[in-house]
Protein backbone atom coordinates (compact mmCIF):
# COMPACT_ATOMS: atom_id res chain seq x y z
CA UNK A 1 0.00 0.00 0.00
CA UNK A 2 1.29 3.51 -0.71
CA UNK A 3 0.87 4.58 2.75
CA UNK A 4 3.73 1.57 3.49
CA UNK A 5 6.14 3.09 1.05
CA UNK A 6 9.48 4.41 2.32
CA UNK A 7 10.09 8.47 2.84
CA UNK A 8 12.33 10.33 0.57
CA UNK A 9 11.21 8.39 -2.92
CA UNK A 10 14.09 9.87 -5.27
CA UNK A 11 11.96 12.58 -7.19
CA UNK A 12 12.20 10.85 -10.80
CA UNK A 13 9.50 11.66 -13.80
CA UNK A 14 9.16 8.10 -15.66
CA UNK A 15 8.87 8.20 -19.51
CA UNK A 16 4.99 7.49 -19.05
CA UNK A 17 4.45 10.40 -17.53
CA UNK A 18 6.03 12.71 -19.27
CA UNK A 19 4.16 11.33 -22.68
CA UNK A 20 1.22 11.40 -20.79
CA UNK A 21 2.00 15.54 -19.78
CA UNK A 22 3.64 15.92 -23.30
CA UNK A 23 0.42 18.69 -24.29
CA UNK A 24 0.37 20.12 -21.25
CA UNK A 25 -3.07 22.77 -20.80
CA UNK A 26 -3.45 25.51 -17.97
CA UNK A 27 -6.47 26.61 -17.10
CA UNK A 28 -6.59 30.06 -18.65
CA UNK A 29 -5.80 28.12 -22.16
CA UNK A 30 -8.20 25.20 -21.68
CA UNK A 31 -11.09 28.05 -21.65
CA UNK A 32 -9.67 30.54 -24.37
CA UNK A 33 -9.52 27.01 -26.57
CA UNK A 34 -13.07 25.83 -26.10
CA UNK A 35 -14.41 28.85 -28.47
CA UNK A 36 -15.49 26.94 -31.81
CA UNK A 37 -13.94 23.84 -30.02
CA UNK A 38 -15.15 20.24 -28.69
CA UNK A 39 -13.67 20.13 -25.28
CA UNK A 40 -12.86 16.67 -25.39
CA UNK A 41 -10.01 16.91 -28.47
CA UNK A 42 -7.98 18.94 -26.51
CA UNK A 43 -7.34 16.15 -23.62
CA UNK A 44 -4.30 13.55 -25.07
CA UNK A 45 -6.62 10.81 -23.47
CA UNK A 46 -9.35 8.70 -23.42
CA UNK A 47 -11.57 9.13 -20.23
CA UNK A 48 -9.95 7.01 -17.96
CA UNK A 49 -12.66 4.26 -16.34
CA UNK A 50 -12.98 0.90 -14.47
CA UNK A 51 -16.32 0.69 -14.58
CA UNK A 52 -19.14 3.14 -12.16
CA UNK A 53 -17.64 3.83 -8.50
CA UNK A 54 -19.28 2.21 -5.52
CA UNK A 55 -21.16 4.23 -2.67
CA UNK A 56 -17.89 4.87 -1.12
CA UNK A 57 -16.46 6.76 -3.81
CA UNK A 58 -16.51 10.28 -2.51
CA UNK A 59 -14.42 8.40 0.74
CA UNK A 60 -10.63 8.59 1.09
CA UNK A 61 -9.31 4.87 0.03
CA UNK A 62 -6.47 4.59 3.01
CA UNK A 63 -4.78 1.90 0.65
CA UNK A 64 -3.82 5.00 -1.88
CA UNK A 65 -3.68 8.31 0.82
CA UNK A 66 -3.52 8.63 4.04
CA UNK A 67 -5.34 11.98 5.80
CA UNK A 68 -2.40 13.97 5.11
CA UNK A 69 -2.14 13.15 1.73
CA UNK A 70 -5.70 13.39 0.96
CA UNK A 71 -6.34 16.61 2.58
CA UNK A 72 -3.47 18.38 0.73
CA UNK A 73 -4.62 16.61 -2.93
CA UNK A 74 -7.94 18.41 -2.61
CA UNK A 75 -6.13 21.71 -1.25
CA UNK A 76 -4.11 21.68 -4.30
CA UNK A 77 -6.86 21.03 -6.70
CA UNK A 78 -9.17 23.50 -5.31
CA UNK A 79 -6.36 26.09 -6.00
CA UNK A 80 -4.97 25.16 -9.28
CA UNK A 81 -8.89 24.84 -10.80
CA UNK A 82 -10.87 27.56 -7.89
CA UNK A 83 -14.68 27.70 -8.20
CA UNK A 84 -15.66 31.36 -9.06
CA UNK A 85 -19.54 33.19 -9.33
CA UNK A 86 -20.00 31.59 -12.54
CA UNK A 87 -17.55 27.85 -12.61
CA UNK A 88 -17.38 25.05 -11.08
CA UNK A 89 -14.28 23.95 -8.88
CA UNK A 90 -12.17 20.96 -8.84
CA UNK A 91 -14.01 20.30 -5.27
CA UNK A 92 -17.36 20.61 -6.84
CA UNK A 93 -16.10 18.30 -9.62
CA UNK A 94 -15.37 15.17 -7.28
CA UNK A 95 -11.84 15.85 -8.58
CA UNK A 96 -9.81 14.25 -5.59
CA UNK A 97 -12.06 11.24 -5.20
CA UNK A 98 -12.18 10.62 -9.50
CA UNK A 99 -8.54 11.07 -9.42
CA UNK A 100 -8.13 8.16 -6.64
CA UNK A 101 -10.71 5.97 -8.70
CA UNK A 102 -8.40 6.47 -11.51
CA UNK A 103 -5.02 5.32 -9.09
CA UNK A 104 -7.23 2.25 -8.45
CA UNK A 105 -7.95 1.56 -11.85
CA UNK A 106 -5.82 -1.39 -13.15
CA UNK A 107 -5.90 -0.58 -16.73
CA UNK A 108 -3.86 2.95 -16.42
CA UNK A 109 -0.31 2.90 -16.70
CA UNK A 110 1.51 1.81 -13.00
CA UNK A 111 4.15 3.92 -13.55
CA UNK A 112 1.94 7.08 -13.68
CA UNK A 113 -0.55 6.17 -10.69
CA UNK A 114 2.70 5.98 -8.60
CA UNK A 115 3.82 9.12 -9.74
CA UNK A 116 0.57 10.71 -9.11
CA UNK A 117 0.83 9.30 -5.34
CA UNK A 118 4.76 10.22 -4.87
CA UNK A 119 3.76 13.73 -6.09
CA UNK A 120 1.28 14.30 -3.17
CA UNK A 121 4.21 12.66 -0.28
CA UNK A 122 6.68 14.83 -2.31
CA UNK A 123 4.54 18.48 -1.99
CA UNK A 124 4.11 17.49 1.67
CA UNK A 125 8.22 16.98 2.28
CA UNK A 126 8.80 19.92 0.64
CA UNK A 127 6.52 21.78 3.03
CA UNK A 128 8.11 20.32 6.17
CA UNK A 129 11.61 20.53 4.47
CA UNK A 130 10.54 24.71 4.34
CA UNK A 131 8.85 24.53 7.90
CA UNK A 132 5.29 25.31 6.53
CA UNK A 133 2.61 23.86 8.76
CA UNK A 134 0.42 22.82 6.06
CA UNK A 135 -0.55 24.16 2.59
CA UNK A 136 -3.84 25.47 3.84
CA UNK A 137 -1.76 27.47 6.65
CA UNK A 138 -1.01 29.75 3.98
CA UNK A 139 -2.36 32.88 1.99
CA UNK A 140 -3.75 32.20 -1.50
CA UNK A 141 -0.56 34.47 -2.97
CA UNK A 142 1.94 32.09 -0.77
CA UNK A 143 0.10 29.02 -2.36
CA UNK A 144 0.53 30.04 -5.68
CA UNK A 145 4.28 30.92 -5.02
CA UNK A 146 4.85 27.62 -3.46
CA UNK A 147 3.73 25.80 -6.07
CA UNK A 148 5.76 27.79 -8.74
CA UNK A 149 8.63 27.13 -6.89
CA UNK A 150 7.80 23.33 -7.24
CA UNK A 151 6.95 23.81 -11.10
CA UNK A 152 10.45 24.93 -11.21
CA UNK A 153 11.60 21.46 -10.53
CA UNK A 154 11.18 18.59 -13.17
CA UNK A 155 8.98 16.46 -10.91
CA UNK A 156 6.58 18.99 -9.86
CA UNK A 157 6.13 20.93 -13.22
CA UNK A 158 4.80 17.14 -14.50
CA UNK A 159 2.68 16.43 -11.45
CA UNK A 160 0.84 19.62 -11.53
CA UNK A 161 0.34 18.73 -15.20
CA UNK A 162 -1.12 15.97 -14.51
CA UNK A 163 -3.12 16.87 -11.97
CA UNK A 164 -4.59 19.45 -14.34
CA UNK A 165 -5.79 16.92 -16.83
CA UNK A 166 -7.34 14.54 -14.82
CA UNK A 167 -9.05 17.84 -13.11
CA UNK A 168 -10.29 19.21 -17.02
CA UNK A 169 -11.11 15.08 -17.00
CA UNK A 170 -13.62 15.42 -14.05
CA UNK A 171 -15.04 18.22 -15.73
CA UNK A 172 -16.02 16.39 -19.19
CA UNK A 173 -16.31 13.04 -17.72
CA UNK A 174 -20.30 11.29 -17.74
CA UNK A 175 -21.67 11.54 -14.14
CA UNK A 176 -21.78 7.77 -14.57
CA UNK A 177 -18.14 8.00 -13.57
CA UNK A 178 -18.86 9.69 -9.98
CA UNK A 179 -17.15 13.05 -11.49
CA UNK A 180 -18.94 16.09 -12.79
CA UNK A 181 -22.00 15.56 -10.70
CA UNK A 182 -25.50 16.42 -12.29
CA UNK A 183 -22.87 17.44 -15.33
CA UNK A 184 -22.39 20.13 -13.89
CA UNK A 185 -19.19 20.67 -15.51
CA UNK A 186 -21.37 20.18 -18.88
CA UNK A 187 -23.66 23.21 -17.82
CA UNK A 188 -20.95 25.52 -17.13
CA UNK A 189 -19.52 24.82 -20.63
CA UNK A 190 -22.91 24.84 -22.01
CA UNK A 191 -22.03 20.98 -23.46
CA UNK A 192 -24.35 19.17 -24.35
CA UNK A 193 -23.30 15.29 -24.37
CA UNK A 194 -23.78 13.14 -26.98
CA UNK A 195 -26.52 10.23 -27.02
CA UNK A 196 -26.54 7.19 -25.86
CA UNK A 197 -25.05 8.01 -22.83
CA UNK A 198 -22.93 5.53 -20.90
CA UNK A 199 -25.27 3.14 -18.82
CA UNK A 200 -24.38 0.79 -15.95
CA UNK A 201 -24.28 -2.59 -18.68
CA UNK A 202 -22.78 -0.20 -21.71
CA UNK A 203 -19.90 2.17 -19.35
CA UNK A 204 -16.36 1.67 -19.92
CA UNK A 205 -15.51 -1.41 -18.35
CA UNK A 206 -18.24 -3.46 -19.51
CA UNK A 207 -17.99 -3.11 -23.07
Amino acid sequence: MFNEMPQHIPKKVPQAVRAFTSRRIDRREFLRRLTGLSALVMLPFPVSAQGAPSSAFLQRNPAIFNEAQWRLLKQVQQHLFPATPDSPGAADLNAAPYLQWVIADPNMDEEITTFLKNGVQWTLETLQEKQIASFDALSEAQRESFLREIEQTDWGQNWLALLLLFIFEALLTDPIYGANPDGVGWEWLNHHPGYPRPTPQTRYGKL
